[in-house]
């Protein structure tokens, strides 16, 4: 299976990197699968992007069997353009941290910062508790999850998206409901996997829908 990687833009040094998650990566190869980098328009991340740019990320995208949102600092107008086609041509997806939130976003959502969900130099770990009625649930088999967390922002007003877990009132997992996988977690699963279990439930349920796509293609 081809699993496609949106590439998040990093300027340092004065020069400008399309980043790559080894942490994501692994996974994908621990799959047994291989890992496709999805570059952004480098020219057009803090702009409009245009029309024949959307086409050839969309190229990319038909090439995969699933498709992982990666975290970071920020998403832009591609991440947005991106979503949109995966979601309607119903490619399983999964998105991390940043990748859950440009999810929402695609549906219209808001973002707000937060604070206590991330503490500098310590590895810091909260329980999420899960919606009986999601998805993300009935991966789990169970309410209650524990899970890493480092991100300074969470979402208001998701919209048609579904919150599938909360901790302390803010959303820390959600789906759509309609596809056939589209979960977004705040959290990094890709760094607890060799050792949590629901980590491993999590890509388990992935990976077995991308294979299920990439037999129907």
């Amino acid at each position: 299976m081809i699993i496609g990687i949106l590439g998040r833009p990093k300027k340092a040094n004065e020069r400008e990197y399309n980043i790559f998650s080894k942490g994501v990566t692994d996974v994908i190869i621990k799959y047994d699968s291989i890992p496709l980098g999805i570059i952004p328009p480098v020219t057009n991340v803090l702009s409009d992007i245009k029309q024949e740019e959307v086409k050839k990320i969309c190229k990319l995208i038909d090439l995969c069997d699933g498709i992982i949102l990666q975290g970071g600092s920020d998403f832009y107008q591609y991440d947005i353009e991106a979503i949109k086609y995966i979601l309607e041509k119903d490619i399983p997806v999964l998105g991390i941290c940043l990748g859950m939130q440009s999810i929402t976003a695609a549906y219209g959502a808001s973002l707000t910062d937060v604070s206590n969900h991330k503490k500098d130099g310590i590895p810091y770990v909260h329980d999420v508790i899960l919606n009986e009625n999601s998805k993300l649930y009935k991966i789990m088999k169970k309410n209650k999850i524990e899970v890493n967390s480092r991100h300074e922002q969470q979402i208001i007003n998701p919209l048609t998206v579904q919150v599938s877990g909360l901790h302390d009132n803010v959303i820390e997992a959600v789906e759509v409901e309609e596809k056939t996988f589209c979960i977004g977690v705040q959290w990094h699963p890709e760094d607890m996997i060799e050792y949590d279990e629901d980590s491993k439930k999590l890509f388990d349920s992935f990976f077995l829908s991308c294979q299920n796509y990439a037999k129907n293609k």
